[in-house]
Parts: C-alpha cells; structure tokens; sequence
C-alpha cells in the first residue's frame, strides 16, 4: 500500500499494424513515449506518485491513448492479438489482459430492397413498433439484440405491406429489425425505451 514514483510500459504491437500511422491521442497522467521500429512501444510516467487502490482507487488509475492503422490488405482471418507489461517502480511486471481483434468481412446491414422504402415508427419506441413498406415482398421479421442473437421472428402474410410488431417483452436497448423475402430484405435499427 505504497504510492508508486515510476510506471514503465511496455505493450509489443502487432506486425500487423502500419507503424507509421501511430497518433498518441491523450493520457491521463504527463509522461513520454517511444515507438521503436520494432513496434515496441515504451511509455514512460517518472515520478507520478500514483495512489494505491486501497487508499484511492479512482486515482490510482490512469490511461494511454492512440490510434494506428492496419496494414493494407490483410488477408480474412487475421487475428490481431495484444497486451501490455506494466512496471510499476521495481516490483516485477502485470500483464495486463489479451485482446483480439480478427479481419472479418464486412456485410452491409442495409440489404436489398430494390426501390423499396421502409419506415419504421415511432423509434424510440417503447411498446409497439410500427412497420410500413410500398414495393417488397416480405414474408418474415425478425428482431435480433446487439449481440446478434434473435430475439423475436414473426410470419407475415402475403401481400401485406404494414405490420405493428409488440415489443413489450423486450429489454431497453438497441436492436436489428430484419425484414426477409424471397428476393427482397432490408435491415434497420431501432431503439426500444
């Protein structure tokens, strides 16, 4: 339960990424950095006197910032991992926790509904979704949350260009409608309150 005087970082950047386009975009504490060729990057914070948790726990936080590109044309399935070394004045290395982040391919979350237009009202919504289309041909709707689960699917019937969707068993948040026909979908978001 000591403050701490010296904080080095060390996180190794991935070879994955364009090292040339590094842009520090804040921290929380003053202090300096280096990114090596290798893509080592060091950040140094010398004599910040960091509280420990136990007696601060919000000031004994603190944060480094920046943005960097990928390199161009990496291939599907790249998986870009990373993590951090964290000394805090002597004592031994933290390490902090592993992301990953892979290259997938993008799909549009518009779909084709050829010249059709769809509204969706109100939205936010909070109990009852109000859908209305003039040219497609759906057959299903299906509601799925942020994660991508499904949520809700619902038949409609031929020929029918207007629904009203009840919501009410569904949590606040943020969610995918999915319009689906033989030839024809659409995806929009909504907001349920």
């Amino acid at each position: 339960n000591a403050t701490i005087a010296n904080i080095r970082i060390k996180d190794s950047l991935s070879s994955y990424l364009d090292y040339n386009t590094f842009q520090f975009t804040g921290s929380s504490h003053a202090g300096q950095f280096l990114l090596y060729t290798s893509g080592n990057l060091y950040i140094y914070y010398n004599s910040i006197n960091l509280p420990d948790s136990a007696t601060d726990n919000v000031g004994s936080q603190g944060s480094f910032r920046f943005k960097i590109k990928l390199k161009e044309s990496l291939p599907l399935g790249t998986c870009i991992k990373n993590s951090a070394e964290i000394n805090f004045d002597f004592n031994p290395p933290v390490y902090t926790n592993t992301v990953q982040t892979d290259i997938v391919q993008y799909t549009s979350v518009f779909g084709n509904a050829g010249n059709n237009s769809v509204h969706l009202y109100p939205n936010p919504t909070s109990n009852v979704l109000k859908i209305d289309w003039n040219q497609a041909e759906f057959d299903l709707i299906q509601i799925l949350d942020v994660t991508g689960k499904l949520v809700m699917a619902k038949s409609i019937s031929p020929g029918v260009k207007s629904e009203r969707v009840n919501l009410s068993h569904l949590d606040a948040g943020i969610y995918l409608l999915h319009l689906k026909g033989n030839e024809d979908y659409k995806s929009l978001r909504f907001i349920k309150q």
